[in-house]
């Protein structure tokens, strides 16, 4: 890592190696490994599971992890199959995030455990959440689950870009059976009508710092956010400096710009059937946010 000096221009996160071990540490520190978020997909997953084989369908079940980001949630599916000793039979996962330094450390976590890879298998897809099935086709009317979790929904930071991610579900998403399912949770802080939990914004907000898994000789650190506004959207600036373990001297920094669109209530279910879907059911996580299931329409 080099120094950097004088005004830096914002990039954004996701992006960089620095910032990829800085989101695995940092959200480490208040995301808890097991998330209500995390569990919804596993349980849908298992509903799937059970209806196959009461069918006795033999096909694959597709599961798609949308903005995946260096594998959380699929991480987290594999390690509740092994711990609880409950197979995942025929399911195959899909982790599709822009971001190829993402992806490289969610693959680089799975090299290196291999009890993980024999549980289901798990493709990497560089693409967008607007256009994921235009780079695999294949993934056309053949999935069974499409999930944006963690309410990284909300960073698409238009209304145009959310109803190109939900055009590319409806596109994904198998007309037959009609259990295929579109899975998005939006924060509470995303939802106007909604009380975000003071705590959470203000972990989020804070500074923080971390010390490297990878190299123990050097530290994260993350200054407290800027957030402005612009119309619907919220942007949230900081810096990360990567320093020195023992002398406190920084190696690198990068100034980060990070945007969230608060949902629109009103226009939300119109959006959706825009995309050719239906809002199925919505489930309350109190202190979390909303789980919208959505559905192709018939």
């Amino acid at each position: 890592m080099s120094g950097q000096n004088g005004a830096q221009k914002p990039i954004k996160p996701y992006t960089t190696d620095c910032y990829a071990e800085f989101y695995d540490l940092w959200n480490g520190s208040f995301w808890p490994p097991q998330s209500k978020d995390i569990a919804i997909i596993w349980d849908a997953v298992q509903s799937l599971i059970a209806s196959r084989k009461n069918d006795q369908e033999s096909g694959p079940i597709n599961v798609i992890d949308v903005g995946c980001g260096t594998g959380r949630v699929l991480k987290d599916l594999l390690e509740r199959s092994r711990d609880s000793a409950t197979p995942l039979p025929n399911v195959k996962f899909y982790g599709v995030d822009l971001s190829r330094t993402m992806l490289r450390r969610g693959e680089a976590y799975l090299q290196v455990h291999p009890d993980l890879q024999k549980i289901a298998q798990v493709e990497w897809v560089n693409a967008s959440g607007e256009q994921f099935t235009s780079v695999l086709p294949q993934l056309k009317n053949s999935c069974d689950i499409v999930a944006w979790s963690g309410g990284g929904f909300s960073h698409l930071d238009s209304e145009e870009k959310q109803l190109l991610f939900l055009r590319q579900m409806a596109v994904a998403l198998r007309s037959h059976p009609s259990s295929a399912l579109g899975i998005i949770p939006v924060l509470d802080q995303s939802i106007p009508s909604r009380a975000a939990d003071p705590a959470t914004s203000e972990v989020f907000e804070v500074p923080w710092k971390g010390l490297s898994v990878e190299n123990p000789d050097v530290t994260y650190f993350k200054s407290v956010n800027e957030v402005f506004w612009k119309g619907p959207v919220r942007h949230d600036c900081w810096t990360i400096s990567v320093r020195e373990t023992k002398s406190g001297e920084e190696l690198h920094s990068e100034q980060i710009e990070h945007t969230l669109l608060n949902l629109d209530e009103d226009k939300w279910p119109s959006l959706v059937k825009q995309a050719g879907l239906q809002i199925s059911r919505v489930q309350e996580l109190p202190g979390w946010g909303l789980i919208y299931f959505l559905q192709k329409i018939f």
